[in-house]
């Protein structure tokens, strides 16, 4: 959860400005953000087991973060670098979307789609 937290998140949040509000993009985030996401990726290599979820076959909270996490980390790194940072662990595909199929994330899912729907058409 941690890698995820500090590595992807964190890092995927500083183009966030760009991606969600229509601010500059900033060049020192376009130069900084990639090796930090490239580092946490690498760590996810090596710690998760992906079987079907990323620690193995129990779902975990680090399922839970992920799920929440790279959403808006893919988003941010499509928007600014035309790159799918899923598509760089074997297996993370897999466990996103083994966590997207379970109903209760279906229901957190589309009442999140509502409200981000409001909020983005509020930002104009």
């Amino acid at each position: 959860m941690r890698v995820i937290e500090h590595y992807i998140e964190l890092a995927g949040r500083r183009h966030f400005p760009y991606v969600f509000f229509k601010a500059p993009i900033s060049d020192t985030a376009v130069e900084e953000v990639r090796p930090v996401l490239e580092n946490g990726l690498a760590a996810l290599k090596q710690l998760c087991g992906f079987g079907p979820y990323l620690t193995g076959s129990e779902f975990s909270y680090a399922d839970i973060v992920a799920h929440n996490s790279f959403g808006y980390a893919s988003a941010a790194t499509q928007a600014v670098y035309g790159w799918d940072l899923v598509a760089e662990v074997p297996g993370l595909s897999d466990a996103l979307a083994a966590t997207a199929a379970r109903p209760t994330t279906q229901k957190v899912d589309a009442d999140l789609a509502t409200t981000m729907k409001a909020f983005m058409a509020a930002q104009g």
